[in-house]
């Protein structure tokens, strides 16, 4: 699939378009370390779906989709910031359809670790 080669956006030239998704670059993929903060969060997210394994009854459920929601921090921070910088609501939806276009096997792998962290909090619960 990857970036649209045309115009996407209502009322923005395609020049307009690529510095969206210029941002996609500097901010890198899922699992870069150019975002501190997210990128501890995103560590923190994995390491708490590991755990969750160990755990039983509510501490596994918490444990599991807190998790969950951490290690995809960066695939749901993106959309908001980006919405935000450019002060444009479609720029939202935009870039929550393609920024993990973007970083197709690093999306991947954060989000199959968030569903392991689903599973774990609510198909293991004893």
């Amino acid at each position: 699939m990857g970036l649209p080669e045309n115009i996407v956006l209502d009322g923005y030239t395609l020049i307009e378009q690529h510095e969206i998704d210029h941002e996609f670059l500097i901010n890198g993929s899922p699992l870069t370390a150019a975002t501190p903060v997210l990128f501890a969060l995103s560590i923190g997210g994995m390491l708490l779906v590991a755990a969750s394994f160990f755990l039983r009854g509510t501490r596994r459920f918490i444990t599991g989709l807190l998790g969950a929601v951490l290690t995809l921090t960066k695939l749901w921070w993106m959309p908001i910031a980006l919405a935000q910088q450019f002060n444009d609501s479609q720029v939202f939806g935009y870039t929550l359809k393609y920024y993990p276009q973007y970083w197709p096997v690093a999306s991947i792998i954060v989000v199959g670790i968030a569903l392991i962290g689903l599973i774990s909090a609510f198909f293991f619960r004893r």
